[in-house]
C-alpha cells in the first residue's frame, strides 16, 4: 500500500504540468483542466500530492467555501447560537490518481 504522508502537497498553480487520470473522465478533466479557472473565479482551490520525480498528481482535492442552514433544526440550538447558517468549507471535489491505485491503493490514515 502507498501511504500519501511519501508525497508532497501543493496548491494547483498555473504552469503546474502534471499527468493525472483516475478514470472518471469528469474528475480528470476536471483537474487537468478546470482546476485553475475555478480557482480564478474564486469557486474553490485545488490542493494535491505530487511525485515530481514521475510529474505524477497522485490525489487532489478541492475546497470551497459554503454555508450550513439552520431552517430544519435551528429550534435545537442553544439560545445565543441560533444562526440561519454556519460558514462551512466543502470538499467539492476528490480523486486519486490510477497508477498509484494500481499498485494496491492509498494509506490515507499515516
Amino acid at each position: 500500500m502507498i501511504k500519501l504522508a511519501d508525497y508532497s502537497p501543493k496548491i494547483l498553480e498555473v504552469g503546474d504540468n502534471y499527468s493525472f487520470d483516475c478514470g472518471d473522465s469528469d474528475l480528470t478533466e476536471f483537474f487537468l483542466k478546470d482546476a485553475i479557472p475555478h480557482k480564478r473565479e474564486l469557486i474553490g482551490v485545488t490542493y494535491f500530492f505530487y511525485d515530481d520525480s514521475r510529474k505524477l498528481a497522485v490525489s487532489f482535492f478541492t475546497v470551497s467555501n459554503d454555508a450550513v442552514r439552520t431552517d430544519t433544526f435551528k429550534e435545537d440550538l442553544p439560545e445565543g447560537k441560533k444562526y440561519s447558517f454556519y460558514p462551512a468549507v466543502k470538499i467539492g471535489r476528490f480523486g486519486e490518481n490510477n497508477t498509484p491505485a494500481k499498485a494496491g491503493g492509498f494509506n490515507f490514515k499515516d
